[in-house]
């Protein structure tokens, strides 16, 4: 499970991006105990900014991708390799990946991005953003009805998790809520 304390504990975390996903997957990383976290963007100056914002100093720019990554996680919060340049990676060089343990993408569309396919022949575990954008809807759906308080999410899962996910699937060929988004959005509650 790329969210748990264990994936991160004490590992080198390489986030692509300085947007709102890397600020947040920063933040998540410190909280599950990187030690340390480096953010790449390809304009350096807002990976500097994040930075600066972050005020930790486990938090750095990154300089070379996959150095000193010593099996860590990489967090792609891009959106390199979203369709429609689906054969794009935000990774040019698909040699660093062995670097690194695990490897998640915030990409959803497509789910099997071509940063996960060159991260699982390089055999790292991956983890796709179609889970991390379930658990934004959830969220969202939840405090924009008003039909439970967010905090409440650990409880709901054992009262009505599945109930929200029935209300949340959309009929015919507007169903997005695949049985795979059911179970990731599941495991949130």
């Amino acid at each position: 499970d790329v969210a748990s304390s264990s994936a991160f504990g004490g590992a080198t975390v390489d986030v692509l991006g300085a947007g709102g996903a890397a600020k947040a997957a920063v933040y998540g990383a410190l909280e599950r105990g990187a030690q340390k976290v480096r953010v790449f963007n390809r304009t350096v100056s807002r990976a500097e900014e994040l930075v600066a914002m972050i005020k930790d100093d486990r938090v750095e720019v990154g300089i070379t991708l996959g150095d000193d990554a010593n099996g860590g996680v990489l967090l792609n919060t891009t959106s390199v390799g979203m369709v429609p340049d689906t054969e794009a990676s935000p990774v040019t060089d698909s040699s660093v990946l062995p670097s690194y343990r695990v490897v998640f993408d915030a990409v959803y569309t497509p789910r099997d991005t071509r940063l996960l396919k060159d991260a699982a022949a390089a055999g790292c575990s991956c983890a796709e953003g179609v889970d991390m954008f379930v658990s934004q809807a959830v969220l969202q759906y939840l405090k924009f009805t008003g039909k439970v308080d967010v905090g409440a999410l650990t409880t709901l899962r054992e009262q009505n998790g599945v109930q929200i996910v029935e209300e949340l699937e959309p009929a015919g060929d507007a169903k997005v809520v695949t049985d795979a988004m059911k179970a990731a959005l599941l495991s949130t509650l």
